[in-house]
C-alpha cells in the first residue's frame, strides 16, 4: 500500500473545517486574503458534510495549505458539475474535492502535481467471499456490476466489462444499498471509498469486502485556473515538500482505516 501513495504527509489538524455555503460565495464579506476553496461535500472520505460542517481529507488539506500560504481559508460547498465554472469565473481559487486528472478536465483547468495515485476498486458482500476467493472477478461472466453514474468507475465498467450486466446508480449510497440487498454482485468505485467502506466504523457489521486490485490508474490533484501560474507553482512546491516529509499518512490514516492494494491475478 505504501508504494501506491506517491505523496508524503500533512500535519493533522485538531479541529474540523467550517463550511462556507453558496450564498456567501457571492457576498462582499469575503476576505481578500482568504484562499477560497471549492469542494463538493458529498465525496467521503475526501469531503462530506456532518453536523453543519465539511470534513474529510481535502478539508484538512485546505486548512494546512492555507497555513503554508499564510492565508485564511474559506471553503464553499459547490456541486461537482459547477466547480470548474466557479473556478474559471474567479469565484474560488482552487478545487479540492478528490478530483482525478482527466484529459477533458485538463483542457479547462490546470492541475497541481498529484498528491495521490489511486484508481477504481470493487466491493463485494462478505457472504460471497468464497465465490470470489482467488479469482479475477472481471473474468466471471454475467455478474451484476453496479457503479455511480458520471464517474470514472462508470466509464471503466461500460468500456471494459462487456461480459457483465452493468447497473447504474444515481449515488454511491444507492449502490451500496443494492449491494447489501443482493441486487448486484459487485460495486465499483474509487479506491479510497472502497478502503473506507471495507470495515468498521463505516461498515460496522462488516458486510462488505474490498477487492483491492486496482482496475484503473488515476491521479488525484488540486485544480487551479489556467492563468493562475503563481498559485500553481506554489502548490507544486508544497506538494513536493509534503512528499519529502512523508507526513500524509497521518491524515489518510485518520480518514481511511484500511489501505490495501493487491497485484492482479495472473491468467491461468
Amino acid at each position: 500500500m505504501r508504494g501506491l501513495l506517491k505523496l508524503g504527509g500533512i500535519l493533522l489538524l485538531a479541529t474540523v473545517a467550517g463550511c462556507g455555503f453558496l450564498k456567501s460565495l457571492w457576498g462582499p464579506e469575503r476576505s481578500e486574503n482568504a484562499l477560497r476553496v471549492g469542494s463538493t461535500g458529498d465525496y467521503p472520505p475526501f469531503t462530506f458534510a456532518r453536523r453543519g460542517t465539511l470534513e474529510g481529507i481535502e478539508i484538512d488539506f485546505a486548512h494546512a495549505l492555507a497555513q503554508e500560504l499564510g492565508r485564511s481559508v474559506e471553503i464553499f460547498r459547490i456541486p461537482l458539475p459547477d466547480l470548474i465554472g466557479a473556478l474559471n469565473a474567479g469565484r474560488i481559487d482552487v478545487i479540492m474535492t478528490g478530483m482525478s486528472i482527466t484529459p477533458s478536465r485538463s483542457q479547462l483547468v490546470d492541475f497541481a502535481d498529484p498528491y495521490l495515485e489511486a484508481g477504481q476498486m470493487a466491493l463485494v458482500r462478505r457472504a460471497d467471499e468464497d465465490k470470489f476467493l482467488g479469482r479475477d472477478w472481471t473474468s466471471i461472466d454475467g455478474l451484476r456490476v453496479g457503479f455511480e453514474r458520471t464517474t470514472t468507475g462508470a466509464k471503466f465498467v461500460r468500456a471494459k466489462l462487456k461480459n457483465m450486466k452493468p447497473v447504474e446508480f444515481a449515488s454511491k449510497e444507492d449502490g451500496l444499498a443494492a449491494l447489501k440487498d443482493g441486487k448486484i454482485d459487485v460495486f465499483v468505485h474509487d479506491a479510497p471509498f472502497v478502503w473506507m467502506m471495507s470495515g468498521s466504523p463505516h461498515d460496522p457489521n462488516e458486510e462488505l469486502l474490498g477487492r483491492y486490485t486496482l482496475l484503473t490508474d488515476e491521479k488525484l490533484a488540486w485544480a487551479v485556473r489556467k492563468d493562475d501560474d503563481d498559485l500553481e507553482a506554489r502548490l507544486n512546491g508544497i506538494v513536493s515538500r509534503w512528499k519529502e516529509s512523508g507526513r500524509i499518512d497521518e491524515i489518510l490514516d485518520r480518514w481511511i482505516k484500511v489501505r490495501k492494494v493487491s497485484l492482479p491475478i495472473p491468467p491461468a
